[in-house]
């Protein structure tokens, strides 16, 4: 096992951690095991977020939300797109170009999520605290480092929906 920075490398999966500030606005830190960590700004009124990488600007948005459908552009351009099949579902399908992911919740109990490539877990993401959304993600080390964000934010944007659920359930 390797150690580059904070991400750590095992074969041919990588840990990314992920680290949430703020209030108002909240800014997700995610380590990938770059220099330079990318920074998703999410929006408080909307479901949106965007971030920057390489010098391009990415942005992601709810398109429906009650439907549970995401997507993510590269300025104009669909670049991947998410949804669920029903408002009371945790499940999600990812579409990816021409490739097809799945997010399916670990358990009923559990605030973990499972990435799922033609029926097999190729990956996991573990909140590291009910208080915030601080994570760890490990996916295979070839995920292109804009679907792994865009994936992180669908599973951000779900825990604050249920964590919204549950204090106005009381």
């Amino acid at each position: 096992m390797a150690t580059t920075g904070s991400t750590t490398q095992s074969r041919d999966v990588v840990t990314w951690h992920i680290r949430s500030q703020g209030l108002v606005k909240t800014i997700l830190e995610i380590d990938y095991g770059s220099a330079q960590p990318a920074t998703v700004t999410s929006s408080v009124f909307r479901t949106a977020a965007e971030f920057e990488l390489d010098g391009e600007l990415y942005s992601m948005e709810s398109t429906s939300l009650l439907k549970g459908h995401y997507v993510l552009r590269n300025g104009t351009d669909i670049i991947a797109e998410a949804t669920k099949p029903s408002v009371w579902s945790g499940k999600y399908t990812i579409t990816y170009g021409n490739v097809r992911f799945e997010l399916k919740p670990e358990s009923f109990f559990r605030s973990g999520y499972k990435i799922i490539f033609r029926d097999i877990e190729i990956g996991s993401v573990k909140k590291k605290s009910v208080w915030n959304y601080s994570a760890t993600m490990q996916i295979p080390a070839s995920t292109d480092t804009v679907f792994g964000i865009f994936l992180y934010w669908i599973i951000f944007v779900t825990w604050k929906q249920n964590n919204a659920a549950a204090a106005a359930g009381g």
